[in-house]
């Protein structure tokens, strides 16, 4: 071989090894791309714990999570009597009595006590019993066994809030299954499902509809995550997951008056709920599939604001702020 097409043949190998490398570099770009896009990730912004059902939530940086939903979460309710059945208890809540939402509760790091505070009024420490008086109590159609703590914290509860009304403990072990989802709970007072689950970008949709700011705690959520493609797209989930556990989403939330209270001062505004329901109703809405089942059942002045979410059998595990979950449609 002479020396001209010894180094021809050099350079041309050379090439190809070259153009291989390349050509194998960008198919590699192209399915890393289609992977990223197969798998897109959001990321849990905020984790709220809320230990009283209607009271303050509590951002927790990380939570524990089972099938029950987020530990501790709606472990105590307040109770009153049923105007119409002396002998019934029923639970308390918002709609029923806004200025709950000035209740803020803190957890200590250690112990299994609550603290309790509100404007213009002295604090009381709850000390969490499992003892003393039980009730069933009417709770959306199911009846539930919960423990009485105490005349200290019911007296608190009852002076501030102008009302006869008693402090309670769901009985763990004590099995209640949600009428419409079918999730069965021992340690939690949720209303359809463990979890409810919202995106931040939503929320900012909603204020620059409504014109004035509005906070995600007016939907309590359990869950907020961020950077999701378009506001509402959590309309459009099937189901979110971590390497830990999987949520499927089993409704959107239906919502009353509720997001009419402004959190911080108690206050019910009905114009405001006028505005979301103007912007979230049925008509406004594109949902996934799975859903729209229930949508037949709405009614005109019905409007929907997050998506609730049942946990997969087995999840034991931590969900905590900055934690990357993947999306699935």
């Amino acid at each position: 071989m002479s020396i001209i097409s010894e180094s021809y043949f050099t350079i041309t190998l050379g090439a190809i090894v070259i153009s291989s490398a390349v050509l194998g570099f960008t198919i590699f770009r192209k399915s890393s791309n289609r992977q990223r896009t197969r798998a897109p990730t959001r990321t849990i912004s905020h984790v709220i714990v809320y230990p009283i059902k209607g009271c303050k939530g509590v951002e927790r940086y990380s939570a524990s999570l089972s099938e029950n939903g987020l530990v501790g979460d709606r472990e105590y309710c307040i109770i009153v009597r049923e105007p119409k059945d002396s002998k019934q208890w029923t639970t308390l809540s918002q709609n029923k009595c806004p200025k709950l939402a000035t209740i803020a509760v803190s957890i200590p790091t250690a112990g299994s006590h609550l603290t309790v505070s509100a404007p213009n009024s002295l604090s009381c420490t709850i000390k969490g019993s499992l003892e003393g008086p039980q009730y069933d109590v009417n709770f959306w159609e199911s009846i539930i066994r919960v423990v009485d703590q105490g005349d200290e914290a019911s007296r608190w509860f009852s002076d501030y809030l102008g009302l006869d009304c008693r402090l309670a403990r769901i009985l763990p072990g004590k099995h209640r299954r949600a009428i419409e989802s079918g999730v069965v709970s021992t340690t939690s007072l949720f209303y359809h499902t463990p979890i409810l689950l919202l995106s931040r970008e939503s929320i900012e949709s909603i204020s620059e509809a409504v014109g004035t700011p509005i906070n995600y705690n007016r939907f309590r959520p359990n869950i907020v995550i961020k950077d999701v493609g378009f506001p509402f797209e959590e309309d459009l989930l099937s189901s979110v997951s971590s390497k830990d556990w999987t949520m499927d989403g089993s409704e959107l939330c239906v919502r009353c008056s509720y997001p009419g209270v402004n959190q911080e001062t108690g206050i019910l505004d009905p114009l405001l709920v006028g505005k979301f329901r103007a912007i979230r109703n049925r008509a406004h809405i594109k949902m996934h599939p799975k859903y729209e089942k229930m949508a037949k059942d709405w009614k005109d002045n019905d409007y929907m604001v997050g998506v609730y979410m049942k946990v997969r059998p087995g999840a034991s595990s931590k969900i905590f702020v900055g934690q990357e979950i993947i999306p699935e449609f």
